[in-house]
């Protein structure tokens, strides 16, 4: 399970270069808040899922605990945690 430091992340879904560590898409990121260990699913701004240049701002919707995350950090975390976890 990747440690992003505020999050722990079960399931990441989207498309991503892993030659380049180059994240292309998004959909959705299940995690758990290291905070106060609230599990969700991030799929919009709304649920805790920003993007933004060069990556994304995970939210936590309990504690609001917040965290940006490169792009290529998330194509590693994606790699790691195999193909069934990306579209």
């Amino acid at each position: 399970m990747p440690n992003t430091g505020a999050f722990h992340l079960l399931s990441v879904v989207g498309k991503a270069d892993y030659t380049d560590e180059i994240l292309e898409e998004l959909s959705s990121v299940l995690a758990t808040c290291r905070g106060c260990a609230t599990e969700f699913n991030a799929n919009s701004p709304a649920s805790g899922l920003e993007r933004i240049s060069g990556g994304v701002v995970l939210t936590c919707p309990k504690c609001s605990n917040r965290q940006a995350i490169s792009g290529a950090r998330f194509a590693s975390f994606m790699k790691r945690l195999g193909d069934e976890n990306r579209a």
